[in-house]
């Protein structure tokens, strides 16, 4: 769930990076991820510790699962929202408001006397950002997703804790779908990478100024 909130504060951090307000600005430095990174921790922590109480090993297979009440019902709703709902948003919304950012800034440098050239580089500059925005946010949308009703798969279905062999089908169904959701904070740069020429060239230019 951290890497999922972490991508999200990376989002809101380009956000304030490249905004034309010196106050949002300068709220992207190190002093506020100092005190921002350690304060997300601490509170997904904290929202983490029923799952010490509700929590049960099972002695048939001898796995830790979650016992089907209330409680598990209402923190897999939690799940969703905190591990796929509010990061995808988050990540949707300020990547599409740094895309504006870009595009206003490019505008007031090329000036009214810019050229088409100039004019047509600047509208595929503002594609490619869109299209990265829009595909890591609906595949990271999706794969945190699944690793959520991962994490909520187990305690569906009551009844079928009784049998072991169902258990034990159950319960791979369920640690696929979580292995999926640990691939969300993994594929953005291969997302980018695959889908934007753009970052293409500026990842080979990185590499050559090292050189």
């Amino acid at each position: 769930m951290l890497p999922c909130w972490f991508l999200a504060l990376a989002s809101v951090d380009r956000f304030f990076c490249s905004s034309t307000s010196s106050t949002l600005r300068r709220l992207s430095s190190l002093r506020v991820s100092l005190w921002l990174i350690p304060s997300v921790t601490i509170f997904i922590g904290i929202t983490q510790i029923p799952i010490l109480i509700f929590f049960k090993i099972n002695p048939q297979p001898r796995i830790c699962l979650g016992q089907p009440n209330l409680f598990q019902k209402v923190n897999g709703i939690l799940i969703m929202i905190m591990w796929s709902l509010i990061p995808s948003i988050a990540m949707l919304i300020f990547g599409f408001l740094t895309v504006r950012h870009i595009r206003q800034s490019a505008q007031r440098a090329a000036g009214h006397k810019s050229g088409n050239r100039r004019k047509v580089r600047i509208k595929t500059v503002d594609r490619q950002l869109i299209q990265i925005t829009l595909t890591q946010s609906i595949l990271f949308g999706i794969t945190s997703a699944t690793g959520a009703i991962g994490g909520m798969f187990n305690i569906i279905d009551n009844r079928s804790r009784k049998d072991p062999l169902t258990l034990a089908k159950q319960s791979l169904i369920g640690n696929i779908l979580s292995f999926i959701g640990l691939l969300s904070p993994c594929i953005s740069f291969y997302i980018c990478t695959l889908s934007s020429q753009l970052f293409r060239r500026e990842l080979k230019n990185i590499f050559y100024t090292q050189q």
